[in-house]
Protein backbone atom coordinates (compact mmCIF):
# COMPACT_ATOMS: atom_id res chain seq x y z
CA UNK A 1 0.00 0.00 0.00
CA UNK A 2 2.66 2.39 0.83
CA UNK A 3 4.34 2.16 -2.41
CA UNK A 4 0.90 3.03 -4.50
CA UNK A 5 0.91 6.01 -2.63
CA UNK A 6 3.97 7.02 -3.27
CA UNK A 7 3.10 6.32 -6.90
CA UNK A 8 0.05 8.35 -6.41
CA UNK A 9 2.24 11.14 -4.81
CA UNK A 10 4.66 11.05 -7.27
CA UNK A 11 2.22 11.42 -9.91
CA UNK A 12 0.57 14.26 -8.60
CA UNK A 13 2.87 16.20 -7.31
CA UNK A 14 4.57 15.88 -10.96
CA UNK A 15 1.34 16.83 -12.77
CA UNK A 16 0.51 19.42 -10.65
CA UNK A 17 3.71 21.29 -11.43
CA UNK A 18 3.72 20.59 -14.50
CA UNK A 19 0.32 21.89 -15.05
CA UNK A 20 1.56 25.38 -13.57
CA UNK A 21 4.73 25.14 -16.02
CA UNK A 22 2.51 24.77 -19.07
CA UNK A 23 -0.07 27.60 -17.81
CA UNK A 24 2.28 30.08 -17.33
CA UNK A 25 4.33 29.25 -20.17
CA UNK A 26 1.41 29.32 -22.61
CA UNK A 27 0.65 33.27 -21.08
CA UNK A 28 4.21 34.42 -21.03
CA UNK A 29 5.19 32.88 -24.64
CA UNK A 30 1.80 32.46 -26.87
CA UNK A 31 -1.20 33.84 -25.87
CA UNK A 32 -3.19 35.60 -22.17
CA UNK A 33 -6.05 32.53 -21.12
CA UNK A 34 -8.43 32.54 -18.12
CA UNK A 35 -8.33 29.10 -16.12
CA UNK A 36 -9.05 30.58 -12.40
CA UNK A 37 -10.40 26.84 -11.60
CA UNK A 38 -7.80 25.07 -12.95
CA UNK A 39 -5.24 27.21 -11.62
CA UNK A 40 -6.31 26.90 -8.33
CA UNK A 41 -6.66 23.33 -7.86
CA UNK A 42 -3.25 22.61 -9.31
CA UNK A 43 -2.05 25.69 -7.12
CA UNK A 44 -3.76 23.37 -4.03
CA UNK A 45 -2.17 20.23 -5.06
CA UNK A 46 1.16 20.51 -5.11
CA UNK A 47 1.69 21.40 -1.24
CA UNK A 48 -0.62 18.52 -0.92
CA UNK A 49 0.95 16.22 -3.00
CA UNK A 50 4.22 16.78 -1.49
CA UNK A 51 3.08 16.12 2.07
CA UNK A 52 1.49 12.99 1.21
CA UNK A 53 4.95 12.41 -0.77
CA UNK A 54 6.96 12.43 2.28
CA UNK A 55 4.54 10.52 4.37
CA UNK A 56 4.87 7.84 1.68
CA UNK A 57 8.58 7.98 1.45
CA UNK A 58 8.77 8.11 4.82
CA UNK A 59 6.83 4.95 5.42
CA UNK A 60 9.12 2.99 2.70
CA UNK A 61 11.70 4.13 4.97
CA UNK A 62 10.83 3.16 8.12
CA UNK A 63 8.36 0.28 7.11
CA UNK A 64 5.84 1.25 9.19
CA UNK A 65 2.56 2.33 8.15
CA UNK A 66 1.33 5.97 6.41
CA UNK A 67 -0.19 6.83 10.38
CA UNK A 68 2.89 6.20 11.85
CA UNK A 69 5.23 7.35 9.26
CA UNK A 70 3.58 10.88 9.61
CA UNK A 71 5.44 11.46 12.60
CA UNK A 72 8.73 11.20 10.94
CA UNK A 73 8.03 13.44 8.07
CA UNK A 74 9.71 16.57 9.77
CA UNK A 75 12.91 14.09 9.93
CA UNK A 76 12.79 13.08 6.32
CA UNK A 77 11.95 16.20 5.27
CA UNK A 78 14.71 18.21 7.24
CA UNK A 79 17.55 15.54 7.26
CA UNK A 80 17.39 13.34 3.86
CA UNK A 81 18.68 14.67 0.42
CA UNK A 82 15.27 13.62 -0.57
CA UNK A 83 13.18 15.82 1.50
CA UNK A 84 15.72 18.81 1.07
CA UNK A 85 15.22 18.73 -2.14
CA UNK A 86 11.39 18.53 -2.48
CA UNK A 87 10.76 21.01 0.35
CA UNK A 88 13.11 23.44 -1.40
CA UNK A 89 11.05 22.59 -5.05
CA UNK A 90 7.71 22.77 -3.26
CA UNK A 91 8.41 26.37 -1.94
CA UNK A 92 9.70 27.76 -5.01
CA UNK A 93 6.31 26.76 -6.55
CA UNK A 94 4.63 28.37 -3.91
CA UNK A 95 6.66 31.37 -4.79
CA UNK A 96 5.98 31.00 -8.51
CA UNK A 97 2.42 31.20 -7.32
CA UNK A 98 2.30 34.75 -5.69
CA UNK A 99 3.96 35.41 -8.50
CA UNK A 100 1.90 34.70 -11.05
CA UNK A 101 -1.20 36.00 -8.81
CA UNK A 102 -0.51 39.16 -10.96
CA UNK A 103 -1.47 39.56 -14.86
CA UNK A 104 1.30 39.78 -16.96
CA UNK A 105 3.44 37.99 -19.44
CA UNK A 106 6.76 39.12 -17.28
CA UNK A 107 5.62 37.79 -14.20
CA UNK A 108 4.25 34.34 -16.09
CA UNK A 109 7.49 34.13 -17.30
CA UNK A 110 9.33 34.51 -14.05
CA UNK A 111 6.66 32.21 -12.40
CA UNK A 112 7.07 29.68 -15.06
CA UNK A 113 11.10 29.79 -14.33
CA UNK A 114 10.64 29.26 -10.47
CA UNK A 115 8.57 26.40 -11.23
CA UNK A 116 10.59 24.93 -13.55
CA UNK A 117 13.54 24.93 -11.09
CA UNK A 118 11.36 23.80 -8.08
CA UNK A 119 10.36 21.11 -10.71
CA UNK A 120 14.24 20.39 -11.13
CA UNK A 121 15.43 20.57 -7.71
CA UNK A 122 14.30 16.73 -7.09
CA UNK A 123 16.77 15.58 -9.38
CA UNK A 124 19.27 16.75 -6.59
CA UNK A 125 18.05 13.40 -4.68
CA UNK A 126 17.72 10.91 -8.12
CA UNK A 127 20.32 8.67 -9.24
CA UNK A 128 22.82 11.35 -11.21
CA UNK A 129 23.07 13.32 -8.17
CA UNK A 130 23.78 9.95 -6.73
CA UNK A 131 26.76 8.88 -8.88
CA UNK A 132 27.99 12.63 -9.37
CA UNK A 133 27.26 12.32 -13.02
CA UNK A 134 26.76 15.90 -13.95
CA UNK A 135 26.33 15.18 -17.79
CA UNK A 136 23.54 12.75 -16.94
CA UNK A 137 22.02 15.17 -14.59
CA UNK A 138 21.94 18.20 -17.16
CA UNK A 139 20.44 15.57 -19.59
CA UNK A 140 17.79 14.91 -16.84
CA UNK A 141 17.10 18.61 -16.71
CA UNK A 142 16.77 19.13 -20.01
CA UNK A 143 14.43 16.20 -20.51
CA UNK A 144 12.47 17.21 -17.60
CA UNK A 145 12.35 20.48 -18.97
CA UNK A 146 10.99 19.88 -22.27
CA UNK A 147 8.47 17.43 -21.41
CA UNK A 148 6.99 20.13 -18.71
CA UNK A 149 7.13 22.55 -21.22
CA UNK A 150 5.17 20.80 -24.12
CA UNK A 151 2.71 18.69 -22.21
CA UNK A 152 1.87 21.75 -19.85
CA UNK A 153 0.84 23.84 -22.87
CA UNK A 154 -1.69 22.16 -23.36
CA UNK A 155 -4.78 22.17 -21.10
CA UNK A 156 -3.88 26.02 -21.71
CA UNK A 157 -3.81 25.47 -25.02
CA UNK A 158 -7.64 23.84 -25.28
CA UNK A 159 -8.87 26.41 -23.02
CA UNK A 160 -7.39 28.82 -25.72
CA UNK A 161 -9.22 27.60 -28.83
CA UNK A 162 -12.31 28.06 -27.09
CA UNK A 163 -11.06 31.79 -25.90
CA UNK A 164 -9.45 33.17 -28.79
CA UNK A 165 -11.06 31.13 -32.04
CA UNK A 166 -10.22 34.11 -34.52
CA UNK A 167 -7.13 33.44 -33.34
CA UNK A 168 -6.84 29.46 -33.47
CA UNK A 169 -4.30 29.16 -36.33
CA UNK A 170 -1.86 31.52 -34.83
CA UNK A 171 -1.57 30.28 -31.65
CA UNK A 172 -1.32 26.79 -33.51
CA UNK A 173 1.40 27.44 -34.78
CA UNK A 174 3.36 29.27 -32.67
CA UNK A 175 2.58 26.23 -30.33
CA UNK A 176 3.82 23.33 -32.81
CA UNK A 177 7.24 24.96 -32.86
CA UNK A 178 7.68 24.89 -29.56
CA UNK A 179 6.00 21.39 -29.39
CA UNK A 180 8.73 20.53 -32.14
CA UNK A 181 11.55 22.15 -29.95
CA UNK A 182 10.46 19.98 -27.04
CA UNK A 183 9.85 16.54 -29.05
CA UNK A 184 13.16 16.62 -30.61
CA UNK A 185 14.76 17.34 -26.93
CA UNK A 186 12.89 14.75 -25.33
CA UNK A 187 13.99 12.06 -27.99
CA UNK A 188 17.78 12.99 -27.86
CA UNK A 189 17.75 13.22 -23.79
CA UNK A 190 15.69 10.06 -23.99
CA UNK A 191 18.18 7.84 -25.58
CA UNK A 192 21.25 9.31 -23.44
CA UNK A 193 19.40 8.63 -20.41
CA UNK A 194 18.49 4.88 -21.67
CA UNK A 195 22.50 4.35 -22.45
CA UNK A 196 23.59 5.71 -19.04
CA UNK A 197 20.77 4.31 -16.76
CA UNK A 198 19.78 0.98 -19.22
CA UNK A 199 22.71 0.51 -21.20
CA UNK A 200 22.26 -2.30 -22.87
CA UNK A 201 19.39 -4.27 -24.86
CA UNK A 202 19.20 -7.45 -21.95
CA UNK A 203 18.84 -4.66 -19.52
CA UNK A 204 16.16 -3.01 -21.48
CA UNK A 205 14.19 -6.59 -22.29
CA UNK A 206 15.03 -8.03 -19.31
CA UNK A 207 14.79 -5.71 -16.38
CA UNK A 208 11.57 -4.19 -14.80
CA UNK A 209 13.35 -1.03 -15.59
CA UNK A 210 13.85 -1.71 -18.93
CA UNK A 211 10.65 -2.77 -19.43
CA UNK A 212 8.74 -0.15 -17.65
CA UNK A 213 11.13 2.43 -19.79
CA UNK A 214 9.48 0.36 -22.95
CA UNK A 215 6.05 1.38 -21.73
CA UNK A 216 6.88 5.09 -21.67
CA UNK A 217 8.03 4.63 -25.24
CA UNK A 218 5.04 3.72 -26.63
CA UNK A 219 3.37 5.76 -25.22
CA UNK A 220 5.43 8.53 -26.38
CA UNK A 221 4.66 7.26 -29.83
CA UNK A 222 1.07 7.29 -29.39
CA UNK A 223 1.27 10.73 -27.50
CA UNK A 224 4.00 11.78 -31.46
CA UNK A 225 1.46 10.72 -33.68
CA UNK A 226 -1.85 12.62 -31.98
CA UNK A 227 0.34 15.52 -32.23
CA UNK A 228 1.35 14.60 -35.34
CA UNK A 229 -2.08 14.27 -36.84
CA UNK A 230 -3.33 17.61 -35.39
CA UNK A 231 -0.35 19.47 -37.12
CA UNK A 232 -0.99 17.85 -40.57
CA UNK A 233 -4.73 17.18 -41.00
CA UNK A 234 -6.48 19.24 -38.06
CA UNK A 235 -4.66 22.34 -38.18
CA UNK A 236 -4.81 22.93 -42.02
CA UNK A 237 -8.54 22.92 -41.57
CA UNK A 238 -9.15 25.83 -39.14
CA UNK A 239 -11.29 27.37 -37.66
CA UNK A 240 -13.18 24.87 -39.04
CA UNK A 241 -12.09 21.32 -37.13
CA UNK A 242 -11.64 23.76 -33.64
CA UNK A 243 -13.45 21.13 -31.69
CA UNK A 244 -11.83 18.01 -33.44
CA UNK A 245 -9.07 19.43 -32.57
CA UNK A 246 -10.03 20.28 -28.84
CA UNK A 247 -11.31 16.94 -28.36
CA UNK A 248 -7.74 15.36 -29.92
CA UNK A 249 -6.00 17.57 -27.59
CA UNK A 250 -7.92 16.08 -24.48
CA UNK A 251 -6.50 12.55 -25.87
CA UNK A 252 -3.41 14.27 -25.89
CA UNK A 253 -3.62 15.50 -22.53
CA UNK A 254 -4.44 12.14 -21.03
CA UNK A 255 -1.85 10.23 -22.79
CA UNK A 256 0.57 12.71 -21.30
CA UNK A 257 -0.48 12.09 -18.12
CA UNK A 258 0.28 8.47 -18.45
CA UNK A 259 3.68 9.04 -18.90
CA UNK A 260 3.92 11.16 -16.22
CA UNK A 261 2.69 8.23 -13.83
CA UNK A 262 4.92 6.03 -15.85
CA UNK A 263 7.75 8.13 -15.68
CA UNK A 264 7.23 8.49 -11.98
CA UNK A 265 6.80 4.30 -11.43
CA UNK A 266 10.93 4.47 -13.26
CA UNK A 267 11.85 6.70 -10.96
CA UNK A 268 10.97 3.95 -8.17
CA UNK A 269 12.71 1.26 -9.50
CA UNK A 270 16.57 0.84 -9.23
CA UNK A 271 18.26 1.40 -12.80
CA UNK A 272 19.00 -1.26 -15.25
CA UNK A 273 22.48 -1.54 -15.03
CA UNK A 274 22.38 -2.33 -11.37
CA UNK A 275 20.25 -5.26 -12.53
CA UNK A 276 20.53 -8.93 -13.77
CA UNK A 277 18.44 -8.96 -16.42
CA UNK A 278 16.40 -12.42 -17.18
CA UNK A 279 16.08 -12.50 -20.99
CA UNK A 280 12.44 -12.76 -22.00
CA UNK A 281 13.22 -14.79 -25.74
CA UNK A 282 13.65 -18.19 -26.56
CA UNK A 283 17.12 -16.89 -28.21
CA UNK A 284 19.71 -14.36 -28.67
CA UNK A 285 21.44 -12.44 -31.43
CA UNK A 286 25.37 -12.84 -31.73
CA UNK A 287 27.43 -10.24 -34.25
CA UNK A 288 30.65 -11.13 -35.77
CA UNK A 289 33.96 -9.80 -34.80
CA UNK A 290 36.10 -8.12 -37.27
CA UNK A 291 38.87 -10.64 -38.04
CA UNK A 292 41.28 -7.44 -38.26
CA UNK A 293 42.45 -4.14 -39.12
CA UNK A 294 41.24 -4.28 -42.80
CA UNK A 295 37.71 -5.96 -41.74
CA UNK A 296 37.56 -3.00 -39.04
CA UNK A 297 38.10 -0.33 -41.55
CA UNK A 298 36.04 -1.85 -44.34
CA UNK A 299 33.02 -2.09 -41.79
CA UNK A 300 33.92 1.35 -40.14
CA UNK A 301 33.63 2.71 -43.29
CA UNK A 302 30.10 0.86 -44.23
CA UNK A 303 29.04 2.40 -41.29
CA UNK A 304 30.18 6.13 -42.53
CA UNK A 305 28.41 5.63 -45.31
CA UNK A 306 24.83 4.38 -43.62
CA UNK A 307 25.02 7.68 -41.20
CA UNK A 308 25.63 9.73 -43.55
CA UNK A 309 22.65 8.01 -45.52
CA UNK A 310 20.58 8.19 -42.40
CA UNK A 311 21.24 11.88 -41.89
CA UNK A 312 20.17 12.42 -45.57
CA UNK A 313 17.26 10.79 -45.04
CA UNK A 314 15.95 12.50 -42.06
CA UNK A 315 16.52 16.16 -43.50
CA UNK A 316 14.67 15.13 -45.89
CA UNK A 317 12.31 13.80 -44.55
CA UNK A 318 11.60 16.67 -42.32
CA UNK A 319 11.81 18.97 -45.47
CA UNK A 320 9.36 17.14 -47.16
CA UNK A 321 7.36 17.16 -44.26
CA UNK A 322 7.64 20.90 -43.71
CA UNK A 323 5.78 21.27 -47.17
CA UNK A 324 3.13 18.71 -46.02
CA UNK A 325 4.32 16.11 -48.33
CA UNK A 326 3.90 13.53 -45.69
CA UNK A 327 3.55 10.69 -48.27
CA UNK A 328 6.55 11.06 -49.47
CA UNK A 329 8.31 11.85 -46.62
CA UNK A 330 7.07 8.52 -45.24
CA UNK A 331 8.12 6.65 -48.23
CA UNK A 332 10.76 8.11 -48.08
CA UNK A 333 12.08 7.59 -44.50
CA UNK A 334 11.38 3.80 -44.80
CA UNK A 335 13.76 3.21 -48.29
CA UNK A 336 16.15 5.60 -46.42
CA UNK A 337 15.91 3.40 -43.03
CA UNK A 338 16.37 0.10 -44.93
CA UNK A 339 18.85 0.99 -47.07
CA UNK A 340 21.15 2.50 -43.49
CA UNK A 341 20.49 -0.72 -41.75
CA UNK A 342 21.73 -2.78 -44.25
CA UNK A 343 24.73 -1.11 -44.03
CA UNK A 344 25.24 0.14 -40.23
CA UNK A 345 24.14 -3.71 -39.45
CA UNK A 346 26.36 -6.39 -40.30
CA UNK A 347 25.48 -10.06 -40.48
CA UNK A 348 23.66 -11.52 -37.09
CA UNK A 349 23.06 -14.91 -35.91
CA UNK A 350 20.61 -16.54 -34.11
CA UNK A 351 21.36 -18.74 -30.94
CA UNK A 352 19.23 -20.57 -28.39
CA UNK A 353 18.89 -18.52 -25.35
CA UNK A 354 17.57 -19.25 -21.16
CA UNK A 355 16.44 -16.88 -19.20
CA UNK A 356 20.09 -16.40 -17.62
CA UNK A 357 21.68 -15.73 -21.24
CA UNK A 358 22.75 -12.47 -20.14
CA UNK A 359 23.52 -12.54 -16.18
CA UNK A 360 27.39 -11.61 -15.25
CA UNK A 361 29.41 -13.00 -12.62
CA UNK A 362 28.30 -10.76 -9.31
CA UNK A 363 31.74 -10.28 -8.45
CA UNK A 364 33.13 -10.08 -12.05
CA UNK A 365 35.71 -12.64 -13.69
CA UNK A 366 38.65 -12.62 -10.83
CA UNK A 367 41.44 -14.69 -9.97
CA UNK A 368 40.02 -15.08 -6.43
CA UNK A 369 36.84 -16.58 -8.07
CA UNK A 370 38.16 -18.81 -10.95
CA UNK A 371 40.81 -20.31 -8.14
CA UNK A 372 37.49 -21.43 -5.13
CA UNK A 373 35.89 -22.53 -8.68
CA UNK A 374 39.68 -24.58 -9.14
CA UNK A 375 38.78 -25.79 -5.66
CA UNK A 376 35.15 -26.94 -6.22
CA UNK A 377 35.92 -28.80 -9.23
CA UNK A 378 38.86 -30.85 -7.18
CA UNK A 379 36.59 -31.29 -4.00
CA UNK A 380 34.39 -33.96 -6.89
CA UNK A 381 32.34 -32.63 -9.71
CA UNK A 382 30.69 -35.85 -11.88
CA UNK A 383 29.73 -33.13 -14.41
CA UNK A 384 32.30 -30.57 -14.84
CA UNK A 385 34.14 -33.25 -17.50
CA UNK A 386 30.49 -33.14 -19.58
CA UNK A 387 30.24 -29.18 -19.43
CA UNK A 388 33.75 -28.61 -20.50
CA UNK A 389 33.26 -30.80 -23.66
CA UNK A 390 29.93 -28.90 -24.40
CA UNK A 391 32.18 -25.41 -23.66
CA UNK A 392 34.89 -27.49 -26.15
CA UNK A 393 32.59 -27.68 -28.93
CA UNK A 394 32.23 -24.41 -30.88
CA UNK A 395 29.66 -25.76 -33.74
CA UNK A 396 27.00 -25.57 -30.81
CA UNK A 397 27.71 -22.47 -30.10
CA UNK A 398 29.22 -20.31 -27.45
CA UNK A 399 27.65 -20.53 -24.04
CA UNK A 400 27.69 -16.97 -22.53
CA UNK A 401 28.86 -16.73 -18.37
CA UNK A 402 24.91 -16.69 -17.63
CA UNK A 403 24.38 -19.77 -19.66
CA UNK A 404 27.00 -21.61 -18.42
CA UNK A 405 25.85 -20.31 -14.93
CA UNK A 406 22.33 -22.25 -15.34
CA UNK A 407 23.96 -25.34 -17.17
CA UNK A 408 25.97 -25.86 -13.88
CA UNK A 409 23.09 -25.38 -11.63
CA UNK A 410 20.18 -27.23 -13.55
CA UNK A 411 22.99 -30.24 -14.41
CA UNK A 412 24.33 -30.81 -17.58
CA UNK A 413 22.16 -33.65 -19.25
CA UNK A 414 21.00 -35.54 -15.84
CA UNK A 415 24.74 -35.11 -14.60
CA UNK A 416 24.99 -33.06 -11.51
CA UNK A 417 27.62 -32.10 -8.87
CA UNK A 418 29.18 -34.78 -7.03
CA UNK A 419 27.24 -33.72 -3.52
CA UNK A 420 24.17 -34.82 -5.53
CA UNK A 421 22.22 -31.30 -5.61
CA UNK A 422 22.63 -27.82 -7.55
CA UNK A 423 25.65 -25.65 -6.05
CA UNK A 424 24.34 -22.04 -4.24
CA UNK A 425 24.45 -19.26 -6.54
CA UNK A 426 28.06 -17.88 -5.31
CA UNK A 427 30.18 -21.25 -5.80
CA UNK A 428 28.18 -21.80 -9.34
CA UNK A 429 29.80 -18.80 -10.55
CA UNK A 430 33.25 -19.56 -8.93
CA UNK A 431 32.61 -22.94 -10.85
CA UNK A 432 31.80 -21.45 -14.17
CA UNK A 433 34.33 -19.11 -13.92
CA UNK A 434 37.12 -21.82 -13.52
CA UNK A 435 35.52 -23.97 -16.53
CA UNK A 436 35.53 -21.25 -18.82
CA UNK A 437 39.23 -20.78 -18.07
CA UNK A 438 39.58 -24.24 -18.25
CA UNK A 439 38.18 -25.15 -21.33
CA UNK A 440 40.06 -21.39 -23.36
CA UNK A 441 43.58 -23.30 -22.19
CA UNK A 442 42.66 -26.54 -23.39
CA UNK A 443 40.79 -25.32 -26.84
CA UNK A 444 44.54 -22.89 -26.45
CA UNK A 445 46.68 -26.38 -26.58
CA UNK A 446 44.43 -27.93 -29.17
CA UNK A 447 43.47 -25.08 -31.85
CA UNK A 448 46.47 -22.70 -31.37
CA UNK A 449 43.89 -20.10 -29.91
CA UNK A 450 40.69 -19.38 -28.46
CA UNK A 451 37.60 -19.18 -30.48
CA UNK A 452 35.65 -16.91 -28.42
CA UNK A 453 36.47 -13.99 -26.28
CA UNK A 454 38.19 -14.46 -22.63
CA UNK A 455 38.09 -11.46 -20.14
CA UNK A 456 41.35 -10.95 -18.36
CA UNK A 457 41.06 -12.55 -14.87
CA UNK A 458 41.12 -9.41 -12.32
CA UNK A 459 43.04 -9.27 -9.54
CA UNK A 460 44.33 -6.72 -6.63
CA UNK A 461 47.64 -4.84 -8.20
CA UNK A 462 50.01 -2.58 -7.08
CA UNK A 463 51.10 0.39 -9.11
CA UNK A 464 53.84 2.52 -8.20
CA UNK A 465 53.21 2.17 -4.65
CA UNK A 466 49.21 2.59 -5.30
CA UNK A 467 46.20 0.14 -5.06
CA UNK A 468 44.77 -0.54 -7.93
CA UNK A 469 42.27 -3.40 -9.56
CA UNK A 470 43.52 -4.57 -13.21
CA UNK A 471 40.18 -3.76 -14.16
CA UNK A 472 40.82 -0.38 -13.34
CA UNK A 473 43.11 0.16 -15.93
CA UNK A 474 40.51 -0.25 -18.56
CA UNK A 475 40.89 2.21 -21.32
CA UNK A 476 44.62 1.12 -21.85
CA UNK A 477 46.88 -1.67 -23.48
CA UNK A 478 47.77 -3.73 -20.94
CA UNK A 479 50.80 -6.76 -21.18
CA UNK A 480 50.82 -9.20 -18.46
CA UNK A 481 53.15 -10.57 -17.85
CA UNK A 482 55.26 -13.58 -15.96
CA UNK A 483 59.19 -13.55 -14.76
CA UNK A 484 61.42 -10.86 -16.24
CA UNK A 485 59.09 -8.31 -18.50
CA UNK A 486 61.02 -5.07 -19.62
CA UNK A 487 58.76 -2.43 -20.43
CA UNK A 488 57.36 -2.39 -23.99
CA UNK A 489 56.69 0.11 -25.77
CA UNK A 490 52.35 1.36 -26.29
CA UNK A 491 51.39 -1.28 -23.40
CA UNK A 492 51.54 -0.63 -19.38
CA UNK A 493 53.48 -3.67 -17.91
CA UNK A 494 51.51 -5.64 -15.60
CA UNK A 495 53.33 -8.60 -13.33
CA UNK A 496 52.12 -11.58 -12.73
CA UNK A 497 55.03 -11.85 -9.49
CA UNK A 498 54.72 -9.70 -6.31
CA UNK A 499 58.06 -8.97 -5.96
CA UNK A 500 58.39 -7.34 -9.74
CA UNK A 501 56.82 -4.53 -8.08
CA UNK A 502 59.74 -2.20 -8.67
CA UNK A 503 60.72 -3.74 -11.72
CA UNK A 504 57.51 -3.40 -13.25
CA UNK A 505 54.67 -0.80 -13.77
CA UNK A 506 52.66 -2.60 -11.83
CA UNK A 507 52.47 -6.29 -9.55
CA UNK A 508 50.15 -8.61 -8.98
CA UNK A 509 49.84 -8.62 -4.77
CA UNK A 510 49.59 -12.34 -4.38
CA UNK A 511 51.28 -15.28 -6.29
CA UNK A 512 48.37 -16.72 -6.35
CA UNK A 513 47.35 -14.60 -9.99
CA UNK A 514 49.87 -17.08 -11.15
CA UNK A 515 47.38 -19.90 -10.75
CA UNK A 516 44.90 -18.72 -12.49
CA UNK A 517 46.51 -17.19 -15.74
CA UNK A 518 48.71 -20.60 -15.84
CA UNK A 519 45.32 -22.11 -16.64
CA UNK A 520 44.87 -20.04 -19.66
CA UNK A 521 47.81 -21.06 -21.56
CA UNK A 522 47.35 -24.99 -20.32
CA UNK A 523 50.42 -25.12 -18.07
CA UNK A 524 51.86 -25.50 -14.67
CA UNK A 525 52.20 -22.06 -12.47
CA UNK A 526 55.77 -22.39 -12.59
CA UNK A 527 56.24 -22.69 -16.11
CA UNK A 528 54.16 -19.83 -16.79
CA UNK A 529 57.63 -17.47 -16.58
CA UNK A 530 58.26 -15.93 -19.66
CA UNK A 531 54.49 -16.17 -20.95
CA UNK A 532 52.87 -12.75 -21.86
CA UNK A 533 48.94 -11.77 -22.59
CA UNK A 534 48.33 -8.85 -24.59
CA UNK A 535 44.77 -6.98 -22.64
CA UNK A 536 43.05 -4.27 -25.02
CA UNK A 537 41.21 -1.51 -23.43
CA UNK A 538 38.03 -3.31 -23.14
CA UNK A 539 39.78 -5.65 -20.94
CA UNK A 540 39.72 -8.18 -23.22
CA UNK A 541 42.11 -11.05 -23.87
CA UNK A 542 43.61 -10.49 -27.28
CA UNK A 543 46.97 -12.89 -27.47
CA UNK A 544 49.43 -14.60 -26.05
CA UNK A 545 53.13 -15.93 -26.37
CA UNK A 546 56.63 -16.59 -24.96
CA UNK A 547 59.52 -14.71 -24.99
CA UNK A 548 60.23 -10.95 -26.99
CA UNK A 549 59.57 -11.59 -30.23
CA UNK A 550 59.82 -8.52 -32.46
CA UNK A 551 56.42 -8.98 -33.43
CA UNK A 552 54.95 -7.81 -30.12
CA UNK A 553 55.04 -4.15 -30.48
CA UNK A 554 53.00 -4.51 -33.77
CA UNK A 555 50.72 -6.70 -32.07
CA UNK A 556 50.35 -3.95 -29.64
CA UNK A 557 49.49 -1.34 -32.11
CA UNK A 558 46.96 -3.74 -33.37
CA UNK A 559 45.01 -4.34 -30.38
CA UNK A 560 45.22 -0.91 -29.57
CA UNK A 561 43.27 -0.04 -32.31
CA UNK A 562 40.78 -2.83 -32.75
CA UNK A 563 39.89 -3.46 -29.45
CA UNK A 564 36.73 -5.39 -28.66
CA UNK A 565 33.48 -4.05 -27.81
CA UNK A 566 32.44 -4.49 -24.62
CA UNK A 567 29.63 -6.95 -24.10
CA UNK A 568 27.33 -7.92 -21.03
CA UNK A 569 27.38 -11.37 -21.31
CA UNK A 570 30.96 -12.52 -21.14
CA UNK A 571 31.97 -9.52 -18.74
Amino acid sequence: MPDVLLLLARTGHTAFTIALIGLWSFRALLAPVAMPRFATIASAGVPVSAGLWLSAQAASLTESSIADAIAAVPDVALHTRFGNALLAGTLLIAVACLIARRAGRGRAGLAAALATTGLLARLASGHAAALQDTPLLVVQAVHVAAAALWLGMLPPLWAALGQHQGDARLIVGRFSRIGLGAVIALAVTGFAQALSLIGDVPALLGTRYGQVTLAKVALFIAILGVAVWNRVVLTPALPASICRLRRSIVAETFTGLLIVAVAALIGMLPPGIHIQPDWPLPFRITLPEPEGAGEAEGSGMGAAIGLALLAVTVVAAAVLCWRRRVRWAGLLAIAGAAAAAFLLLPPIQLQPATQASFRTMPEGFTVAGILRGQDIAAAGCTGCDAILQRLLDPGRGRLTDGELYKTIRNGFEGIVPARGEPLPDAEAWDLAAYLRTRAAGIELDRDGGWSGRLAAPDMPLRCAGELRNLSGLRGRVLRVAAGYAPPVEGALTVNLDPDRATASECAALSDTARRAYSLIVNASPDALTGYWFLVDGNGWLRGTGRGFPDILTEAIRAVAVTPLSEERAHH
